[in-house]
């Protein structure tokens, strides 16, 4: 059991924010390293590292642009489909059995992307990799960090965090420079055995000093009496929904405004090396605002820290809206960085204040594929407005004007579930 769940005054913060977050390393070295890991592992499954090796694959398949993509698309509503199942044995399996089980599977679709030898093998490859890797080793990741700390729970969740900016800032960088002197497959099936023999046993090492259940019962003030909320409960209380209006806001439109980068740019005339620099910001402050968020959350509650997020996203839309300067790029990467960053500690903290940790693998799970859901939404949803002729300004201000709401809703939301 991590130290942190024992006592109050290891992540106080009383002799400041860095020497209580070196504490709370040092102390909680293995299950922070966890995290860490299997966040940063993750990604294999996620859109920025297989879209990287888009042009090769659709090279030996045959493949246009839109039959690869809504191949990929396909694969992707599969995984959210099987997320909440597969997603809700974290809370009725061994940590330490259900995590091998899970990179095991991410090394299985990277070997079957090495070997896919035709359409039906490709799909296959691509609904593990984004099954295992952008759905449950990231819900592994954060539900273990959410359930095991209980008075530290923010500063977990934002070390997790940290792996998947990690990966988003190192596995680019690799993939390119494997690409550079070997074939796309050998990359592919190089990782997998890299997979087999790295990942799997520093995970079996990380969880190997004692309990492999990251599990704390938590009771709650919103518990319901005769047990706790599963997956069931959940889905009865109405609080949940007007949750779901808010909480996934970050996924559809942050999703949806990043894919149409491109369309976005050229209405602003901006170069696409401004957008990169943008996100370059992006990534830094993401970072940043993530530990800081994480601190908030362990002095404040979730609850309270939920609140400025979508405005945050709002006031980025609202600039994104108003101005064509290249200083606006600025602005408006660096506030969708600050909202996307209190969102990832907040979100995975919050479902644990409102619903506890005896389920929480299974309610994270639900969330994540409705996540997944409003993430594949919103690019087509955002191009068929594109295409009929709607603007960016336009669909900018319509955004910020959710944004607002959804943080007005999410401030009689947060008053009302400390009364429950």
């Amino acid at each position: 059991m991590p130290e942190l769940c024992r006592s109050r005054t290891i992540v106080s913060g009383r002799n400041g924010a860095l020497a209580g977050y070196a504490a709370f390393v040092v102390r909680n070295a293995r299950l922070l390293g966890f995290g860490f890991l299997l966040a940063f592992c993750s990604s294999f499954g996620q859109t920025f590292y297989i879209g990287l090796f888009s042009g090769e694959i659709r090279g030996a398949f045959g493949l246009t642009n839109s039959t690869f993509g809504a191949l990929y698309s396909a694969a992707t509503l599969c995984s959210a489909l099987l997320l909440p199942v597969a997603g809700g044995w974290v809370d009725r399996m061994p940590l330490r059995r259900y995590s091998l089980a899970v990179c095991g599977g991410l090394a299985v679709g990277t070997l079957l992307m090495a070997g896919a030898g035709g359409g039906a093998m490709l799909f296959l490859a691509l609904l593990v990799l984004r099954l295992c890797g952008q759905g449950l080793m990231s819900n592994t990741a954060l539900t273990t960090m959410a359930r095991a700390f209980r008075y530290g729970r923010g500063k977990a969740l934002s070390f997790a965090a940290l792996g998947f900016a990690a990966g988003e800032a190192v596995f680019p960088a690799a993939a390119i420079a494997a690409l550079a002197s070997a074939e796309w497959r050998t990359v592919w099936g190089a990782s997998g055995a890299l997979l087999f023999v790295l990942l799997l046993p520093a995970v079996a090492w990380l969880l190997s000093g004692g309990r492999s259940t990251a599990g704390e019962t938590e009771q709650t003030a919103t518990r319901p009496a005769g047990g706790g909320w599963d997956r069931r409960a959940v889905l009865t209380d109405p609080f949940f929904y007007p949750l779901l209006l808010v909480l996934l806001a970050p996924s559809f439109f942050i999703t949806g405004f990043f894919f149409h980068q491109a369309a976005v740019a050229a209405a602003k005339g901006w170069s696409l090396g401004l957008v990169a620099t943008g996100f370059m910001l992006y990534a830094a402050t993401k970072v940043v605002v993530a530990f800081a968020a994480g601190a908030a959350v362990d002095r404040f509650g979730a609850l309270a820290c939920a609140v400025p997020v979508t405005p945050l996203l709002g006031l980025a839309y609202l600039l994104l809206a108003a101005g064509d300067a290249d200083a606006v790029v600025l602005g408006y990467m660096g506030l969708i960085a600050a909202g996307h960053g209190v969102s990832v500690p907040v979100a995975s903290a919050l479902w644990v204040e409102i619903y506890g940790t005896a389920h929480i693998g299974a309610v994270r799970a639900m969330v994540a594929a409705l996540g997944v859901f409003a993430s594949a939404l919103s690019p087509v949803a955002m191009g068929l407005l594109i295409d009929i002729g709607v603007s960016v300004p336009a669909m900018a201000f319509g955004s910020a004007a959710y944004c607002a709401a959804a943080g007005l809703l999410m401030t009689l939301l947060a008053r009302l579930l400390r009364r429950r």
